[in-house]
């Protein structure tokens, strides 16, 4: 037996509610082996082995038909757990969003991402930190130069920041957002109507 069989703690329960047709879950990390796809060296916290197999079986009874893979930081620039798990799944219900070295990538790897599915670069800090005087300021160059690979690609910069202080450096990118017990929900709605900002929520720490 493996990991996604040893143990079901959901067992015996029932989804208390059916999701809209079609729901996606916006947010999700798969791990693989760390044999396989070793971790970065900045880590936060200890990576589980949590293979696509073992989400799929939790998500599908929930509902979701459609996903979103979202870069873990635990890999740093390394997608490569995450395009194999992409590969795993039938391409129309299932995006991607990316980390990576903007200095490095080239075109021919940025079209080969967005033929697998990837529409957006994460905006990540690993491993993140309390909050430093300056750290945001020292990120906008990055963000700029983030945004203008998205911007050409049709792709969205994906961030936990808060929305006013990014997307003021990113006009014709989405941003977005998941911590939702944010105070500043008129801050979202205002830049959503703009049509400059798309949220998610995706958990509700």
């Amino acid at each position: 037996m493996n990991d996604v069989t040893t143990h079901d703690p959901e067992a015996g329960f029932e989804p208390a509610f059916a999701p809209p047709l079609h729901a996606c879950d916006a947010h999700f990390h798969v791990f693989g082996l760390a044999d396989r796809y070793p971790y970065g060296a900045d880590l936060r916290y200890k990576p589980p082995h949590e293979p696509l197999a073992a989400y799929l079986k939790l998500a599908r009874r929930i509902g979701f038909e459609r996903f979103v893979f979202v870069q873990p930081s635990a890999y740093g620039f390394d997608n490569s757990c995450m395009f194999d798990a992409m590969r795993a799944m039938a391409p129309e219900v299932r995006r991607g969003i990316v980390d990576l070295d903007e200095t490095t990538a080239t075109d021919a790897q940025l079209d080969a991402w967005d033929e697998l599915g990837v529409r957006g670069i994460r905006v990540n800090i690993s491993p993140v930190r309390k909050p430093e005087a300056g750290l945001a300021a020292s990120m906008l160059p990055r963000i700029a130069r983030l945004a203008a690979i998205s911007l050409e690609l049709g792709w969205h910069l994906d961030s936990w920041r808060r929305v006013g202080s990014s997307a003021s450096s990113c006009p014709h990118c989405a941003i977005c957002r998941y911590r939702s017990r944010s105070p500043i929900w008129a801050s979202i709605r205002r830049r959503t109507a703009q049509g400059s900002v798309d949220f998610r929520i995706s958990s509700n720490w």
